[in-house]
């Protein structure tokens, strides 16, 4: 071994799944011994897990398959940089689906990923650690993350929260409730629905964010980009 290998700090490499309700996205990373983590590849599917289980309470075959093929893929991907660990959560559709042990067993079996649901709180935990990761120096400020199944809001400095919520709210979910025509386009009644459904389902969070007196406002998912390049 020479000189440099030796005083090259050891890594190991990981894989991060995040499996939402609309898109799954792996993360692979190199990490050495004293924690710096450097990302090699990142990888996005829109697999649209929790289509049609929001209003039935049961996830959908289709979405099902759709979801395990995608775990696949980012299996293969993993061991082609030499992973050692995956680790994988799952949030809003497999928290509210009666059948998510029927999908988490699929993962299991089918794609070998042992997927860990957290909760809404637990979301907004590491969405705003993993904005924070990103800022330098910032006042207090109010984080949304629109997701497929939910919203997380939450309102901080980088050492001390004011407030974090997680609500029942995201686009998946307004689109099993008010489906739009055959093209997709919604009518100016449904357009009503989704805000009347918004506004009750998110009041609560947004009145305590709004009490917590936050400087600036940044959005985070899928949904925020999906704005900026409409």
């Amino acid at each position: 071994m020479s000189e440099a290998e030796m005083l090259a700090p050891r890594e190991r490499r990981v894989g991060l799944i995040d499996l939402g309700s609309n898109s799954c996205r792996l993360t692979v990373a190199a990490v050495t011994e004293d924690g710096h983590a450097s990302v090699l590849n990142r990888v996005k599917t829109m697999v649209r897990l929790g289509e049609g289980s929001f209003k039935s309470g049961i996830l959908q075959p289709e979405a099902m398959n759709r979801t395990v093929k995608a775990l696949k893929s980012f299996v293969e991907i993993c061991a082609s940089y030499g992973v050692t660990e995956i680790r994988a959560v799952g949030t809003a559709a497999l928290r509210n689906a009666k059948n998510r042990d029927e999908f988490l067993e699929l993962a299991r079996k089918d794609a070998g990923v042992e997927v860990a649901v957290i909760s809404g709180v637990e979301e907004a935990s590491l969405i705003r650690l993993g904005v924070f990761s990103g800022l330098l120096r910032v006042p207090i400020v109010c984080l949304v993350d629109i997701g497929g199944g939910s919203t997380e809001i939450s309102v901080s400095t980088r050492r001390h929260v004011d407030m974090m919520e997680s609500t029942d709210m995201g686009c998946v979910l307004l689109t099993d409730a008010v489906p739009g025509d055959e093209a997709g386009r919604v009518s100016k009644k449904g357009l009503r629905e989704m805000r009347d459904l918004v506004r009750g389902r998110t009041r609560y969070a947004t009145t305590l964010a709004v009490k917590a007196k936050f400087k600036r406002v940044f959005a985070s998912s899928g949904t925020a980009q999906a704005l900026v390049n409409l």
